[in-house]
């Protein structure tokens, strides 16, 4: 069939889960260590946790994908702070910060890694595969 709402649907579940691994890595899409946190964010944290963007999980479980019109399927955060962590920002544009926000990228370029593309790969065969 034409369909391809089950393939994207796949590729976005498939992506959504890559993507929330980071989190426990603490690693960018490239395998770039995350920078660590700053003692001042260390002793606001609830958990005690020293994982950057780790404390409440509410940005990793917020990662979501959405199929659009049958043809492409996006991935990313509808957190109003995820775009600030994900590229960081410096608190002379944002002085409602309480320092520079170092990036910690968790979503990746216009250039997927090269294991996560093999995956998007994969799943596509698969599923001409399964179509024929």
């Amino acid at each position: 069939s034409n369909n391809l709402s089950p393939a994207l649907k796949e590729i976005g579940n498939t992506l959504e889960n890559t993507m929330r691994l980071l989190f426990g890595d603490t690693e960018d899409p490239y395998g770039t260590e995350w920078k660590e946190l700053s003692d001042i964010t260390k002793a606001r944290r609830r958990d005690g946790s020293d994982k950057p963007l780790n404390d409440t999980e509410i940005l990793k479980k917020s990662i979501t994908s959405n199929v659009l019109n049958d043809l492409s399927v996006e991935i990313g955060s509808g957190i109003e702070y995820a775009a600030m962590q994900n590229f960081g920002g410096k608190k002379s544009e944002f002085p409602h910060l309480w320092g520079n926000i170092p990036a910690r990228p968790f979503i990746p370029n216009a250039t997927l890694p090269s294991s996560w593309e093999d995956e998007v790969l994969g799943i596509i065969q698969r599923h001409i595969m399964q179509a024929n």
